[in-house]
C-alpha cells in the first residue's frame, strides 16, 4: 500500500509516512511492496509507489547518500551500497585479492597487469557475482586460483 494512503487511513500519521520513505531514500532505494523490488525515487514516483507531492522531499534524501561514483564500474550508487560490498571483504581476502595479479584479462585489460581485486570490481561482474565468488572464496569452496579463472572466463564471454 502506498505510504500516503496509510496515512490517508489513519495508519500512520504523515509524519511517520515521511520519515519511514526518507529512511528508505536514504539507503538509495524506495521497496515497492506490492512487487517488492527497489526502486529509484524517480521510479517509485513513475510507478505510483509515492506521490509526486512527496517526490520532491525523498528525492532530497535520496541525493544526500547518493552520488557515489563505482571506479571500477562507472555506476552511481549510494554510499550504503558501497558500504555493504566492503563489510563482507575483510582485510586479509582484500589484500589478497589486491596482490594477485594476472596479465591474461581482456575486454580493457587486454595485454595489462591487473589485480583480481580490480577484475572484480570491473563493469564485467556484477554485484550478485562479486557476493558469490567473495563467499565461495572465504568459505573454502574455491582457491584463488579458481576464483581467478571464474572472473577470467566471466570477462571473456
Amino acid at each position: 500500500m502506498e505510504s500516503e494512503r496509510t496515512s490517508s487511513k489513519g495508519l500512520l500519521t504523515p509524519g511517520t509516512s515521511l520519515v519511514l520513505l526518507e529512511a528508505q531514500a536514504a539507503t538509495g532505494f524506495i521497496i515497492d511492496p506490492v512487487n517488492n523490488k527497489k526502486l529509484s525515487v524517480e521510479e517509485a514516483a513513475a510507478q505510483g509507489v509515492i506521490g509526486h507531492d512527496w517526490k520532491k522531499k525523498l528525492l532530497s534524501a535520496e541525493r544526500a547518500v547518493t552520488g557515489y561514483t563505482d571506479p571500477h564500474t562507472d555506476k552511481t550508487i549510494s554510499l550504503f551500497q558501497k558500504g555493504e560490498f566492503y563489510f563482507f571483504v575483510d582485510e586479509a581476502t582484500k589484500l589478497i585479492l589486491k596482490s594477485t595479479t594476472t596479465t591474461r584479462a581482456g575486454g580493457k585489460y587486454q595485454g595489462k597487469t591487473v589485480s583480481l581485486w580490480d577484475l572484480l570490481y570491473s563493469k564485467y561482474i556484477t554485484e550478485e557475482e562479486r557476493r558469490e565468488l567473495v563467499q565461495q572464496y572465504k568459505s573454502g569452496a574455491i582457491n584463488i586460483e579458481r576464483f581467478m579463472e571464474i572472473i577470467l572466463t566471466t570477462i571473456q564471454q
